[in-house]
């Protein structure tokens, strides 16, 4: 059967194409596999690279009207009322930069607690009218965002980052990112602009922080 899939010349080619044959039906088993691998791998989520600040528990005057929001969601899941009280706790008491920009992926990946979940509570506080939605283009340089728009029709393309002197179109797969903030709750805060060198940017390192005036390690 060697010698009808590969042509040789001569006693040493038919002796040897068995040999060629094998190696290469194991090289190319294995490039399938490792290809495999890095299929399965593009389709998980990567985690996320930034840490949040541990915050205080809300009181539960505050955590009531999330607890509230979140109900309807209570038969499928027991997550619910974590999701409840963290979301309560980071919208009293985060930092301006966490509250002006909740990403959802982001908190669930600290609170490690299911991404889809805190998506949907976080969607259902919005319709209850504790955390408003956005619909932003991350810029590709500094990581900030433009053209915050509350509906998706509106979103739009061609985004110009002033910071980076830079232009670039809306892309799904890439820079489309939905956040909530806390107006509705209150909380009127502005996420913080980094240059291109900034630490959203820095992928050496594996993640950051923030900390208190004289605060040590």
């Amino acid at each position: 059967m060697a010698r009808d899939l590969l042509e040789t010349r001569g006693p040493l080619g038919a002796l040897l194409a068995p040999l060629v044959l094998a190696r290469g039906r194991s090289g190319a088993g294995k490039a399938y596999a490792l290809a495999g691998e890095r299929a399965r791998a593009d389709r998980e989520p990567a985690p996320s690279r930034v840490d949040l600040r541990d915050v205080p528990p809300a009181s539960p005057a505050r955590v009531a009207p999330f607890i509230g929001a979140l109900e309807a969601l209570r038969p499928h899941t027991g997550h619910e009322p974590e999701i409840a009280a963290r979301l309560a706790s980071v919208v009293i008491h985060g930092d301006d930069a966490t509250v002006a920009r909740m990403r959802p992926y982001v908190l669930a990946d600290a609170w490690q607690l299911p991404r889809e979940r805190v998506l949907a509570a976080m969607l259902a506080a919005t319709r209850s009218g504790l955390l408003d939605l956005s619909w932003t283009i991350v810029c590709p340089s500094c990581r900030g965002q433009k053209n915050a728009v509350a509906r998706l029709s509106a979103l739009g393309t061609g985004v110009h980052c002033e910071a980076c002197g830079v232009g670039y179109d809306a892309d799904f797969d890439r820079n489309v990112e939905v956040t909530f903030d806390a107006r509705p709750s209150g909380r009127t805060a502005v996420a913080p602009v980094y240059c291109l060198a900034g630490p959203q940017t820095a992928r050496q390192s594996p993640a950051q922080t923030a900390r208190c005036p004289a605060e040590r390690s």
